[in-house]
Parts: structure tokens; C-alpha cells; sequence
């Protein structure tokens, strides 16, 4: 894939602050990493370098032979993806890359006040009536995060990097045009603790493994600001499903300490039913970060026929159930439309 932002940018050399070796980076580059020694340094002012004491990497366990393994295997499993899918993807191309974060370990505690909707019946006989209220609504909650920042301007310049984020969404199942797809089958990136397995960085079978640094540009403390302002915004959209409605939100979030730590991701592009679909594998866990694929014929035929079998059900046994013959003969329609369409599924081959 394309790299952005690099191509009008001017290349520079610093002396490593560790072992005197030069250091190349591109202008707009501010965390560097020594390919001689392993230091990082991050740029304070003009060809002024400051050694970064908290270092660290999440060393690699897969190299690309065992990634795309990895990815095959992932998409052969799960009953929404079509049969066969781990086989059948068409590999596209591979990219191993040791990705800077920002790990910003943090506390977050909110208090929120609202209003809830409530509906209650007064009066009795003929006057009997329901009526909406509003009732008053607080409450407390608070997480620990280890929030990962990328340290680069261009969050999309490799896929998948905002995915690692808690709340994000990471997989995108394609239904294509099926309209009953009812959100089934998308995922969110837990609150996971990304400092798990972090060893002191050395290169040390980086280089080997296929995989490429990348330098950073976003220094520590613009880093942890944009955590807060994240972690901020994911307390708010969490305190706004605590009432029907938010008067008040205050979130207080609390940094514990930020460090620079190397992530190993191998990005696989796949293609399949004439359309290419990414997925993200993190090299040292072996887990799917995040990833786009097909949706099988089978779960959409099951989808549909859910839709309106149940559908139908619900309209012939209240039509039946009242004497209304036609309103019970059009619920017998709708489930013989779900067979129907099963019916022309199977028949057409399609996967």
C-alpha cells in the first residue's frame, strides 16, 4: 500500500544520543529509532534530541508465512463468512510493519446526572389515562485504560491502527446490498491491556522477521492530551446510554504514566467474489485485530428467512386467531416468501 505524507518531505541526520551512529528520518519525524543501537530519541527542538527512557516493544511471534496462516485460519471459522472462505481467499499482498504507539496508562472517573422518560397510568374507569413524566437520574463509573496513541500525523495511512482503541469498531462484515443483515456480525476493540508482553526494545530478529520501523512524529505530550481527549469522549457517549437524556457529564481522566512501545501488525490484503478485504494480525499475540470480509449465502438466507417466518407467524395467528382470514392468509404469504427465497438461493449456487 501507498505511504503518504513522506513524498515532498526532505530527508535529515541526527547523531544517535546513545552511540554516536547517524540517524535518518523525514522531515515532520519527531520519534526516532536507532538502527545501530535500538535507542529512541525524541526531537525537542531544532536538531536537538532527547533520549525517550521508557522504550519498549511487544517482540513478534509470527513472521509472514505464519500471519497469513493466521488470517486464513480466521476466516475458515464463523458461521456468517461463506464456506471454504479460508482456502478460497485470493492473496493480494502482505505488510509487516513495527507500528509507534503512545501508551498512555490512565484512570477515568465520570459522574452524570439526567432525566429518565417514564409512563405511568392515573385516574381510573373513563378517566383512565397514561401519562409520560420525567424522573431524575445520576450516577458514578470509572476504567483503567492503557490508551494507545499512533504515533504519527496520519492515522490512516495503514489500516486498521485507530482499530486498537477501546470502543472502535474492527470488523466489517460486507453484506452488500442485503438489507436484512440487522448489524449482525460487526465487533468492537475491547479495553485490552496493550503493555502485556512489552520487553525492553533491542532489534533483534526485527529485520529478520520482515517486518519495518516506522518512526514517529507526535511527541509524548501531545499524546497524552489526545487521550484524554478520547477517553473524554468515550465516557460521554457511555454516560449517554445511562439515561434518556444527559443534563450533565464530568469526566476526570488521570495519566499514570506514558510510554513509547513498539507494536508488530502484519497487514494482509485478501481477494475474493471480485472484491479485495484487509485484515489485521498482530504479530506478537497471533490475534485478528481487526478485519473486513464476505458475508456468506448462507447467512442471509438464514437471516431472511428469520425476518419473515417470525414475521409471518406473528400476522397469521393474530389473523387466524381473530377470524380475520385474510390478514392470517397474508402471514401464510409472507413465510412462503422466505421459502421462496431459500428455495432460489440453494438453487443458484452461489456461496
Amino acid at each position: 500500500m501507498a505511504e503518504t505524507g513522506t513524498a515532498l518531505a526532505e530527508n535529515k541526520t541526527l547523531n544517535c544520543s546513545n552511540c554516536g551512529a547517524p540517524i535518518g528520518y523525514v522531515e515532520g519525524e519527531s520519534v526516532l529509532t536507532c538502527e545501530h543501537c535500538g535507542s529512541a530519541t525524541m526531537l525537542a527542538g531544532f536538531d536537538q534530541i532527547v533520549t525517550i527512557q521508557s522504550h519498549s516493544i511487544i517482540r513478534p511471534k509470527l513472521d509472514e508465512n505464519a500471519a497469513v496462516k493466521t488470517a486464513r485460519t480466521w476466516l475458515s471459522e464463523g458461521r456468517l463468512k461463506p464456506a471454504g472462505l479460508g482456502d478460497a481467499a485470493d492473496l493480494k499482498s502482505v505488510s509487516g510493519r513495527v507500528l509507534p504507539y503512545w501508551i498512555v496508562k490512565s484512570f477515568a472517573s465520570t459522574s452524570w446526572r439526567g432525566m429518565n422518560r417514564r409512563s405511568r397510568t392515573v385516574g381510573s374507569g373513563q378517566q383512565r389515562r397514561t401519562e409520560e413524566y420525567w424522573e431524575p437520574a445520576d450516577g458514578r463509573f470509572s476504567e483503567n485504560y492503557t490508551w494507545p496513541v499512533y504515533a504519527r500525523e496520519d492515522e490512516a495511512e495503514y489500516w486498521g491502527l485507530k482499530f486498537l482503541e477501546p470502543g472502535q469498531k474492527c470488523l466489517f462484515p460486507d453484506w452488500r446490498k442485503f438489507f436484512f443483515s440487522f448489524g449482525m456480525g460487526s465487533k468492537t476493540s475491547p479495553n485490552a491491556n496493550l503493555l502485556e508482553g512489552k520487553t525492553p526494545f533491542s532489534l533483534d530478529g526485527i529485520t529478520d522477521s520482515g517486518l519495518r520501523i516506522v518512526n514517529g512524529q507526535i511527541v509524548q505530550a501531545r499524546a497524552e492530551e489526545t487521550a484524554k481527549a478520547r477517553i473524554i469522549q468515550a465516557h460521554d457517549a457511555k454516560a449517554s446510554g445511562k439515561a434518556t437524556k444527559i443534563t450533565d457529564c464530568d469526566t476526570t481522566v488521570t495519566v499514570q504514566g506514558t510510554e513509547l512501545v513498539y507494536l508488530p501488525m502484519w497487514e494482509i490484503v485478501y481477494g475474493y467474489g471480485g472484491r479485495d478485504y484487509r485484515v489485521l494480525v498482530n504479530a506478537a499475540s497471533g490475534a485478528v485485530v481487526a478485519a473486513e470480509y464476505p458475508v456468506g449465502k448462507g447467512a442471509k438466507v438464514l437471516n431472511f428467512d428469520l425476518f419473515f417466518g417470525i414475521l409471518g407467524g406473528i400476522v397469521a395467528a393474530a389473523g387466524f386467531g381473530t377470524n380475520h382470514t385474510g390478514v392470517g392468509l397474508a402471514g401464510l404469504g409472507l413465510i412462503g416468501i422466505a421459502v421462496v427465497y431459500t428455495i432460489i438461493s440453494l438453487a443458484s449456487g452461489r456461496k
